[in-house]
């Protein structure tokens, strides 16, 4: 996890939120206990729209992300003779 700032990140045009969905998410969040926006490599909001939308509404200036990488991949191989499986992370 790390912190940027908001105005670093990238909103999805397509990604659109109605005024009672965020109201609403307002109401569910603790100030104090904000989960990460996970974020692409560049900056585009992965997960976690409505948070960012109470956050910007709040004037936070840094906030919690978790940078997914799309190199990340976990292959699992099958070895027929042992009948056990491997998780492999690349």
């Amino acid at each position: 996890m790390e912190w940027v700032n908001i105005n670093s990140l990238l909103l999805d045009s397509s990604n659109r939120r109605t005024l009672n969905q965020i109201l609403q998410k307002e109401k569910e969040l603790d100030p104090n206990n904000i989960p990460p926006i996970k974020i692409d490599m560049n900056g585009k909001i992965i997960d976690g729209v409505k948070r960012y939308l109470v956050l910007m509404k709040w004037e936070a200036e840094k906030i919690p992300v978790i940078r997914e990488s799309r190199n990340s991949k976990v292959f699992i191989s099958y070895d027929a003779k042992s009948k056990e499986s491997v998780m492999l992370a690349a």
